[in-house]
């Protein structure tokens, strides 16, 4: 659920820069942070998966 939330984020940021409600710079950070999050993410679902 975590990472469908994660992507959606992502989406409404790309919406938000194309309607002019977000810089370019300001997405890039914000995307580039969430790429991380969904690093960890994955390493945490990971983990958490049964053997």
């Amino acid at each position: 659920m975590a990472q469908g939330s994660l992507k959606e984020f992502e989406t409404h940021l790309q919406i938000a820069e194309r309607i002019g409600l977000a810089t370019h710079d300001q997405a890039s950070q914000l995307l580039t942070s969430t790429e991380g999050i969904g690093k960890m993410l994955r390493q945490l679902i990971f983990k958490l998966a049964p053997e």
